[in-house]
């Protein structure tokens, strides 16, 4: 049993790792005629299940567990030509091509079928279901690709998509390989959208060892950004950092972090450790927000210009309300914070009329960071609004604005609601965009949760104490949404809590909330309202009462299956015509954004499809949106969400869960976003008393951030580094 053997084999699970000394004892099955399944053990630096590996070995007798496999090279296996090919043609080179064309193109047309379209394109009439459009994406796509060759076979195998390969040879030419082979790390730094994994998974190929400079950077690198996303952080204290990469990778960190810091991708200050673009977006926010306030005199005739809005209007404002109205008029610069129902939406609407009233002429935005906050602040205020990626005209290949500094925006004056939810990074992009006349006015709630990404902007400027704050404390719902107004302001202000009104709290267990919520739902749906206006959250997506499962349950109470309605499964989600589903991702040209909600109206099966490839069609607003191969992924179901997808929506009716299971998800700033969601009724399904505790629990993970530090008047500000 000494003979060493080479095998090829497909992982099918993984009893046990040590991710220490990478230790492995897995479940392999071979993948020739023979098909048989064996245990294989060793160490085996990346191993993926439903993935083929090339194993070298012995075969040994354990005295327990009988033969087992003796590895000592595993690595994963280089698909043969015609898989290669087929991903090849389904990617994003090859515009409205899925797997299926991609498929027939390979099995009419063979292996070589690149040297013969060059050759002769008309041999693509060959295919069944080749249309001119697709013939010209797939001449287009092999003149932009060049030639498929055994090194994109390779990149392919390990993990690289055809459209990441497309962009490494956009962004190092020709010699992209090359480049690669130097230092299979480098698109780590350089290019948005190669993590770290894909880069190691190369480098394990390009037999890059564990301890190389090259990959220590990166590790390091890597350790930094997942810290930063986890926390909300915009740095790490230098001595954790260390702690940790020694504790976790036993290495020290003093050569990785000099270089890092000497090519400026890491900056050092006073013990904190930042990626550079987080330290830039400080010091940018600091140093525009420094300059002074440009105060403006209000006209003689503005009083009676305020009495004739609310006139028209119909309004009669309070005066903590007038004075957010005259903050406007007077500074630069000012931040409007206030809860449900005490009356933000009517200070825009007076804004904006008074505005137009002194200056008729002045060009006034709208924006929010999501596009239902955009389409909600538009409906509010009766002007259009946009997100603030579609403002600054994001670049999704490059994931930069072009609008900024060099092309700034053509505004006087720029209104933002919804700002808790703005990071840092997305915060100095808009700055660098104004202009130093125009003025900016930040509406939010400083009591819902913070930005996804790395920064508490709006709890640093409103702590700061540097700028004009105004805040709106009275609440003047006093019809539907009342009760959920006043619970609001309850735990804002840590009053005693009260359920009532258009509030319910229903007592129910983990193996009861699933009933609960049917139960809610279909009482919801009997009182007139209708799927869109109904929405479950839920603080996580596993357990009885978790996103997942709440999802299955009521697909099948609001949209049942039937004879009539068309299903796709798509990974492990089954879709069906008339499901609500929610957008993951922002796709800039088909202006929909991630967070939106739409109904599925049409699934077109795959035998139906003109290219063989199943899609589905999907109605947002006010567009219609053709789902394919390369973008099925960027739907869910949207009957449960959690309260972070929420965040920037109101809907007539919310139901969320608070369950023991969810104990260590809750905080008062989640179950107080989640809450404010809804507008007319709110059903709470859980225990009240796990509720009342966790008002008391802020975030687990403390946010650091030195905004309000650079923000501070005696705090000197450096240099910004270069913009990238």
């Amino acid at each position: 049993m000494d003979t060493e053997t080479q095998l090829q084999a497909k992982c099918r699970y993984i009893i046990f790792r040590n991710e220490a000394n990478q230790y492995t004892v897995a479940r392999f099955q071979r993948t020739d005629e023979k098909g048989e399944q064996f245990t294989a053990t060793g160490r085996i630096p990346h191993l993926e299940t439903d993935v083929t590996y090339r194993l070298s070995g012995t075969y040994v007798q354990h005295p327990r567990y009988g033969i087992q496999f003796q590895v000592s090279e595993c690595v994963r296996a280089l698909p043969d030509d015609r898989d290669a090919l087929i991903r090849f043609f389904s990617g994003s080179h090859f515009s409205g091509i899925g797997p299926a064309m991609a498929m027939r193109l390979v099995d009419t047309l063979g292996n070589s079928l690149c040297a013969r379209i060059r050759e002769d394109a008309a041999c693509l009439d060959l295919v069944e279901g080749m249309t001119e459009k697709k013939k010209h994406a797939i001449l287009e796509g092999l003149r932009e690709s060049g030639a498929f060759d055994a090194s994109y076979a390779f990149l392919l195998a390990n993990g690289l998509s055809a459209r990441q390969i497309g962009i490494l040879e956009e962004h190092y030419g020709d010699d992209f390989i090359q480049v690669l082979e130097e230092d299979p790390y480098r698109p780590f730094f350089e290019i948005d959208g190669f993590g770290f994994r894909s880069c190691d998974r190369l480098a394990e190929h390009y037999q890059v060892s564990e301890d190389d400079a090259r990959r220590q950077r990166a590790l390091v690198y890597d350790m930094l950004i997942q810290h930063c996303f986890r926390s909300g952080s915009t740095y790490v204290q230098e001595e954790a950092l260390r702690k940790t990469l020694w504790q976790q990778f036993g290495f020290e960190a003093d050569e990785a972090l000099h270089v890092l810091m000497e090519k400026d991708v890491l900056v050092l200050e006073e013990g904190r450790i930042y990626d550079h673009r987080q330290y830039e977006a400080e010091c940018v926010i600091a140093s525009r927000l420094n300059a002074p306030d440009t105060r403006s005199a209000l006209p003689d005739d503005f009083d009676a210009q305020l009495a004739a809005v609310q006139e028209e209007l119909n309004i009669v404002y309070d005066d903590s309300q007038k004075a957010a109205i005259r903050g406007f008029f007077t500074h630069s610069f000012m931040i409007l914070n206030g809860g449900p129902g005490t009356g933000k939406t009517t200070v825009i609407r007076a804004i904006l009329l008074l505005q137009e009233r002194l200056s008729p002429d002045a060009e006034v935005l709208l924006a929010a960071p999501t596009g239902r906050a955009a389409k909600r602040l538009s409906e509010l205020s009766g002007r259009a609004a946009s997100t603030l990626h579609s403002l600054l005209k994001w670049d999704l290949e490059t994931n930069t604005f072009l609008v900024n500094e060099k092309d700034p925006l053509n505004a006087d004056a720029l209104i933002v609601d919804e700002f808790s939810m703005v990071d840092s990074l997305l915060f100095a992009a808009l700055l660098r965009a104004m202009t130093s006349h125009a003025r900016l006015l930040l509406i939010g709630d400083q009591n819902q949760l913070p930005s996804v990404s790395s920064g508490k902007v709006l709890q640093d400027l409103i702590e700061s104490q540097r700028f004009p704050l105004y805040c709106l404390d009275t609440i003047y719902r006093q019809s539907q949404g009342s009760g959920i107004a006043a619970l609001a302001a309850a735990i804002r202000n840590e009053d005693p809590l009260s359920f009532e009104g258009d509030v319910r709290f229903i007592r129910c267990n983990a193996e009861q909330v699933q009933q609960a919520v049917i139960q809610v739902v279909k009482n919801a749906l009997d009182a007139g309202y209708s799927a869109k206006d109904i929405q479950v959250l839920s603080p996580r997506y596993q357990g009885a009462g978790g996103i997942d499962v709440l999802n299955q349950v009521l697909q099948d109470v609001i949209n049942p299956a039937d004879s009539f309605k068309r299903e796709l499964k798509v990974g492990y989600r089954l879709f069906r015509e008339g499901d609500k589903v929610l957008q993951l991702r922002n796709m800039r040209e088909d202006a929909v954004c991630n967070g939106d909600i739409g109904e599925i109206v049409e699934i077109i099966p795959s035998e139906e499809s003109v290219d063989h490839s199943a899609q589905i069609v999907v109605a947002f607003d006010d567009q219609i949106v053709e789902y394919e191969q390369d973008t099925l992924s960027y739907l869910t179901h949207a009957y449960c969400m959690s309260v972070h997808k929420s965040q920037g929506n109101e809907y007539p009716v919310v139901i969320m869960a608070v369950l023991p299971q969810h104990r260590f998800m809750l905080s008062r700033r989640l179950l107080y976003t989640g809450i404010t969601r809804a507008r007319r009724a709110l059903v709470l399904l859980g225990d009240p008393q796990l509720f009342a505790a966790a008002l008391k629990q802020e975030e687990r993970e403390q946010r650091d951030t030195t905004l309000q530090l650079r923000l501070s008047q005696n705090y000197p500000l450096p240099a910004p580094l270069p913009c990238e």
